[in-house]
C-alpha cells in the first residue's frame, strides 16, 4: 500500500464516491483505478485482432476431421 497526497476536484471524488458505492475516498480512487485500467485494456483488445497471435487449428483443438468440415462448407454454399 502506498501513502501519498495529491489534489482533486473535490465535487468530482465525491460523485465518483456515490455512484462506486464506496465507503471512503481511498475505496473510491481504488475502484477507479481498477476499473480505468480495466478499461483500458479492454479497448486495446482490437489491436491484437487479425495479428495472427494464436497459431492453431481450431477444428483440430476440438477434434473434428478436416473432412467433415470441408462438407459443411459447401453444403452451406
Amino acid at each position: 500500500m502506498k501513502r501519498t497526497t495529491f489534489m482533486v476536484d473535490e465535487a468530482l471524488l465525491e460523485e465518483a464516491k456515490t455512484v462506486l458505492g464506496a465507503k471512503n475516498y481511498s475505496e473510491t480512487l481504488a475502484i477507479a483505478l481498477r476499473e480505468s485500467i480495466s478499461a483500458f485494456r479492454v479497448r486495446n483488445l482490437t489491436t491484437y485482432f487479425g495479428t495472427g497471435i494464436w497459431k492453431g487449428d481450431l477444428d483440430e483443438m476440438r477434434g473434428r476431421p478436416k473432412s467433415a468440415m470441408t462438407r459443411k462448407a459447401q453444403v452451406g454454399k
